[in-house]
């Protein structure tokens, strides 16, 4: 036998399996505008300041008829078909007619 040392060509070591890549954040929605109040995030300006009407008791929809107050104006424009008797959401199975579409679901 042979005593010469065996030398062994270097094998490649496949290197380690990458971790997976962490996934992407869930999207989550842009709310820019919070309430200085409460604190509650809204996507639109407009929804924030209709909201912020319920902090105060600011009531800027006047009826020019008897003065009632409002906070919004499709309020007062529903309020306004008291004075003048319109009734423009009809019920499709009888004659009745509703001031707003609310009065309409609760009658259906």
């Amino acid at each position: 036998m042979d005593d010469t040392p065996l030398t062994v060509p270097p094998v490649p070591i496949p290197a380690p399996a990458s971790a997976p890549a962490p996934a992407p954040p869930a999207a989550t929605p842009r709310v820019p505008f919070h309430c200085s109040e409460c604190g509650k995030s809204f996507r639109y300006r407009s929804d924030l300041r209709r909201h912020f009407a319920r902090h105060t008791a600011l009531k800027p929809h006047a009826c020019p008829r008897c003065g009632k107050g409002f906070k919004h104006s499709f309020n007062l424009a529903n309020h306004l078909r008291s004075h003048t008797g319109e009734r423009p959401y009809r019920c499709s199975a009888c004659p009745k007619g509703f001031r707003d579409s609310t009065g309409l679901l609760h009658h259906q």
